[in-house]
């Protein structure tokens, strides 16, 4: 599978529209298209990131123990599992 941010550049594209809001004005239904358009963005991203958390996740259960890539990267007790995380 590959990455592709385009999503997180479109919702982010949207966020930015509203950039320079005097929020303390803004109307009931301006303000909540920009926390519609801010709450997109925001799993948009979190979608991309957990693609390449999964990935670490599989690396680490990979090459478990002491030598692991967990324990490399600071992991005390064994593989972090990174789905639960983001669960």
């Amino acid at each position: 599978m590959t990455s592709s941010t385009r999503s997180v550049r479109e919702h982010l594209a949207a966020v930015a529209a509203w950039d320079g809001a005097d929020v303390a004005r803004m109307g009931a239904d301006d303000a909540l298209a920009a926390a519609e358009a801010g709450a997109a963005a925001i799993h948009a991203l979190q979608a991309v990131v957990a693609r390449f958390a999964a990935r670490v996740d599989d690396v680490c259960e990979q090459s478990p123990g002491t030598e692991g890539y967990a324990r490399r990267h600071g992991a005390a007790s064994g593989p972090p599992s990174f789905r639960v995380w983001l669960g």
